[in-house]
């Protein structure tokens, strides 16, 4: 399946080195628990999203596994700390296939 998700990335243009600073995530999603009935009765599938990774070009930063506990739309609020500039790529995918990729350049001083 090849459906991409959409979503804002928001983070600082410069950080200093190894220093903690503050990225804020919005994810457009559903996150069909599976609780939920239709006009028909019948329950909707279960598709949450169960992968959030950040990296730094291609070092792995941090990576989230979600629960059904997270809202439709989640908004996350996460501190990163990097040891030099490049590309902050937050990607993420859902039950169903669907995924997701992000990224902002990233200075250090």
């Amino acid at each position: 399946m090849n459906l991409q998700l959409s979503g804002k990335l928001q983070a600082p243009e410069r950080v200093k080195a190894g220093e903690s600073f503050s990225v804020q995530l919005l994810l457009r999603h559903a996150m069909e628990t599976g609780f939920i009935s239709d006009a028909q009765g019948q329950r909707q599938p279960q598709n949450l999203i169960r992968k959030i990774e950040f990296f730094l070009d291609d070092t792995a930063l941090l990576r989230l596994t979600p629960s059904s506990g997270l809202a439709a739309n989640p908004y996350l609020q996460i501190s990163l700390s990097i040891p030099r500039s490049g590309k902050l790529i937050c990607r993420w995918q859902d039950e169903q296939g669907a995924q997701g990729e992000l990224s902002q350049k990233i200075s250090t001083t």
